[in-house]
């Protein structure tokens, strides 16, 4: 398997947003507030843990229980046509 993009010493893959966007996931009725991060071209994740997980469209999320409910904040946030209506940042 090839590898397309290796990160440099000090260098994240995941990137914060805006400090001012927030989103409220839920996991087994556990409401918990997390700072969104983007990479792949827009793509959302909320810190879950010691790791991410990738917003994707009417409130799911690649992690099986956890759901998100709202997303809150000044930053611009748009729907991606390309991948069935996820948010997606945009700078």
């Amino acid at each position: 398997m090839a590898v397309t993009h290796s990160a440099r010493a000090g260098e994240t893959l995941f990137t914060i947003t805006d400090p001012e966007l927030q989103i409220v996931t839920r996991t087994k009725g556990v409401f918990k507030q997390c700072t969104l991060y983007h990479r792949d071209g827009g793509y959302l994740y909320a810190k879950d843990g010691s790791g991410y997980v990738r917003i994707l469209a009417r409130g799911m999320t690649t992690k099986p229980h956890t759901r998100w409910d709202y997303i809150e904040g000044s930053g611009e946030i748009a729907v991606s046509d390309d991948f069935m209506g996820a948010p997606v940042w945009r700078k």
